[in-house]
């Protein structure tokens, strides 16, 4: 028979999971570090869980700090989720991913997305300026079913000086507009010469100019050079096939 002294030691444990942890807070289940005192992990009585804080501020909330990156013993607030795909001839897309689903209401287009809905986004920023650079995935039409369903991607960014997001680039899934839409310059990778120079002022490990035919026609190449820059398309002309050609470029 369980000597009463351990029942009772089994209930001030399980009493001291489920209260609080300070003032306010609602964790149910705290994991404490090497000190038995500070919160490594809790789960809210909502759900949300904290790894590196005590008080998420969304249902899966990280934070973590290193002077080492990638270390044994670092606390890099990184989430790392190794799959391996068996078998001999497992399906190309069997990896690790994040699914991001928006649902609507089914008051509101039948609970499907509509005209530029955000469907998910990453947003990149700082405790001091949040979402400053930012990926969307986006409805492109109001989706009608399960397989219309057209959708694009869009990149936003911030000039600072106190201005807003704004978007760079769009990636679109309709035929009847551009596929690629730039707002603003678009410049191409300053190339000076075959497998080296120097790119965007630093660095010299530059990849070649690779060889035009059918896998790479419609490539626009720019090579900076020491006197006029040449710029070239791989394309098919009148004459000679598929090759590189020379685009003018005015003195």
């Amino acid at each position: 028979m369980r000597k009463p002294k351990t029942i009772m030691t089994g209930v001030a444990v399980l009493a001291t999971l489920t209260l609080p942890l300070v003032a306010g807070a609602a964790n149910k289940l705290v994991v404490n570090g090497t000190d038995g005192v500070t919160p490594k992990m809790v789960v809210t009585d909502t759900g949300w869980v904290g790894s590196g804080t005590s008080a998420p501020l969304s249902p899966i909330h990280v934070e973590g700090s290193s002077t080492v990156a990638n270390s044994t013993n670092s606390t890099e607030a990184g989430l790392t989720y190794l799959f391996t795909a068996t078998g001999s001839t497992p399906l190309f897309y069997m990896a690790p991913n994040f699914s991001l689903y928006r649902k609507n209401d089914v008051s509101t287009n039948g609970g499907r997305p509509r005209l530029d809905d955000a469907l998910g986004y990453f947003s990149f920023g700082s405790t001091i300026g949040q979402n400053k650079a930012v990926i969307y995935g986006t409805a492109e039409t109001a989706w009608a079913n399960d397989t219309d369903t057209p959708a694009y991607v869009k990149i936003l960014s911030n000039p600072g000086s106190g201005l807003g997001n704004r978007e760079i680039l769009r990636l679109s899934s309709k035929v009847s507009r551009p596929v690629a839409t730039v707002n603003g310059g678009l410049r191409l990778f300053p190339y000076t010469g075959t497998g080296g120079g120097t790119a965007l002022g630093t660095g010299s490990n530059l990849p070649v100019k690779p060889t035009c035919d059918a896998n790479t026609q419609g490539t626009l190449w720019f090579t900076k050079a020491t006197g006029a820059d040449s710029l070239e398309i791989c394309a098919d002309g009148a004459s000679g096939g598929i090759k590189w050609r020379a685009l003018s470029i005015a003195p």
